[in-house]
């Protein structure tokens, strides 16, 4: 099978993807907002063909444009041309359109974009060439932006090298800067990550401008949010409110990183009331959130960006060994897969965050759905229940379900683990998905239970191609030891090489599997450890799902 099949084999078919002529590079969703009847997601974008002009060693296309794509159900998606793209060469806002978001204004209800750009030399003293640039859209449809060009191009905001003092320095990141307006309706307030440069840990910073003309100065107020205990810079901070009884009450996000707690006005300094967590426990990076009213009064609607490079021998003689004759990537075989299937990069399902009401919570206190409109992909007559494995399958081997085939599944099971730590010790039951005729190819996820609940997605054998030694074959996520003793729903959604397993509405993550054997390896089974008193499993629940790009 040569690159390109095997890179449609492998393309997500219910998943956002970029499309068409402007299929390519797909990353970070930026600025996703509700507006005019339809939900619009862009995110950073490079088409095939800048791809592959790009010389070689390359691992991030050039240049990075917004793309667009539009829903009116958040499932089946229409891509539209580039949304902004870069300035000629020696432009003030440099030749890359990087993160940002989109704000809707009142006034006259053109979508703004605050994006950030690798502003030239030109910038004041004391400032980063790291920068904020503006764009707006007037159209219905929000494909037509037009750049503010001013004495610096688009440049609005030239980012602070340092804020606050020497003992307590913030290094502000252009790239990750949200916007909204105050209770009062007086002022917008711009969000900004930031690193503090003593032990590298994230901050958002917070400025304010009384309009949202170009012309504006932005005044910095000070830390929105300081956490000593999470590392790395702020990347792409946003807050969107999850309880529609209290809407102080809002969920933060920092890079991969979540956490629940109060945004009052008038100073809007973040008070957490439980822990940060990461999102997505599994190859999921930055996330965004919809702005703009949504039509069924979701509070918060949120995309991920699912990471996963494929394997270094999904283009043939791209591998090599590394130290100690551990098999190793050969870093420019991610290269050569985008120059071979014309597309990388995938976002998550839509989800609804929320207020955790159950027994059972994960540290931030948050509650995690797939919309409900992805109910709307299931086939119809292609509903399976099987019988439940805990009764079939006592000795622990693999209960295969030949009426439940298929590369683009959504699957449902309960499963109960013991409580009891006689019992429980190693106890596990899941399921097996994109396996192989002679199993020789199979990816599981399954409930562990040991002195705490765990996830686990096991990929050691999800390519016999796939030979790279890597940490993360083996993913684990821990679970809330509440959950040890009940019965827990575990759902996981299968799209060709991406699954994203949900347990509950406590927790999720996400994994990215490329089997050699492609569209070949669609078997499904379900197992559960033998000898362990109080592990139960149901019957297995399965739908079939749509193509939305058919």
């Amino acid at each position: 099978m040569d690159g390109q099949l095997r890179g449609l084999a492998h393309r997500p078919q219910y998943h956002l993807i970029s499309q068409g002529a402007y299929a390519g590079w797909l990353s970070d969703p930026n600025g996703p907002i509700y507006a005019n009847g339809r939900y619009h997601v862009f995110y950073q974008a490079a088409t095939t063909a800048q791809m592959r002009a790009k010389p070689a060693p390359y691992h991030t296309p050039d240049p990075i444009s917004w793309g667009h794509m539009s829903s009116t159900d958040l499932t089946h998606w229409v891509q539209h041309p580039m949304a902004i793209t870069p300035a000629p060469p020696g432009s003030f806002e440099g030749d890359d359109v990087y993160s940002g978001a989109v704000v809707q204004d009142p006034s006259d209800g053109a979508v703004i974009s605050f994006f950030a750009c690798a502003a030239a030399d030109a910038r004041p003293p004391g400032r980063d060439n790291n920068a904020v640039c503006y764009a707006r859209s007037i159209d219905a449809n929000i494909t037509n932006f037009t750049k503010y060009n001013g004495t610096h191009g688009s440049v609005v905001l030239y980012v602070p090298q340092a804020m606050g003092n020497a003992s307590n320095e913030l290094l502000p990141i252009a790239g990750s800067q949200f916007v909204f307006r105050n209770a009062s309706g007086s002022n917008w307030l711009m969000m900004m990550g930031s690193m503090r440069r003593r032990d590298d840990s994230m901050a958002v910073l917070l400025f304010s401008s009384p309009d949202l003309a170009p012309t504006s100065q932005w005044r910095y107020l000070g830390p929105m949010f300081e956490d000593s205990g999470l590392a790395g810079g702020g990347w792409c901070p946003y807050f969107a409110p999850i309880d529609p009884t209290d809407p102080t009450t809002v969920m933060l996000a920092v890079n991969d990183f979540v956490g629940r707690g109060t945004l009052t006005a008038p100073h809007y300094r973040f008070t957490g009331g439980s822990p940060f967590s990461r999102l997505d426990g599994g190859l999921a990076h930055v996330s965004a959130a919809f702005v703009g009213k949504d039509p069924k009064k979701r509070s918060a609607i949120v995309m991920r960006w699912l990471i996963g490079a494929p394997s270094c021998a999904v283009i043939p003689g791209r591998r090599r060994t590394g130290g100690g004759g551990t098999p190793a990537c050969d870093p420019k075989h991610v290269d050569d897969v985008q120059n071979a299937w014309g597309w990388v990069g995938v976002h998550s399902l839509p989800i609804t965050v929320g207020v955790a009401r159950g027994v059972v919570r994960n540290a931030a206190g948050l509650s995690y759905r797939v919309v409900e409109e992805v109910e709307g992909l299931r086939l119809p007559h292609t509903h399976r229940r099987t019988m439940a494995a805990s009764a079939a399958v006592p000795d622990g081997r693999i209960l295969w379900h030949p009426d439940v085939t298929g590369v683009a599944l959504e699957l449902r099971v309960n499963v109960t683990l013991p409580y009891s730590s006689a019992a429980k010790l190693g106890c596990h039951a899941g399921l097996v998905v994109r396996a192989t005729a002679d199993g020789a190819e199979q990816t599981t996820v399954a409930l562990w239970a040991s002195d705490d609940a765990e996830l686990v997605i096991n990929r050691t054998l999800a390519s016999t191609a796939f030979n790279v030694s890597s940490p993360d074959m083996l993913q684990r996520l821990p679970l809330p030891s509440a959950m040890l003793g009940r019965t827990t729903e575990l759902i996981v959604y299968v799209d060709h090489s991406v699954i994203e397993v949900f347990v509950g509405d406590v927790a999720i993550m996400s994994s990215r599997v490329y089997p050699s054997a492609a569209n070949l390896a669609d078997r499904v089974g379900t197992f559960l450890s033998p000898a362990c008193p109080g592990l139960k499993m149901g019957a297995l629940l399965s739908w079939s799902m749509a193509d939305v790009y058919a």
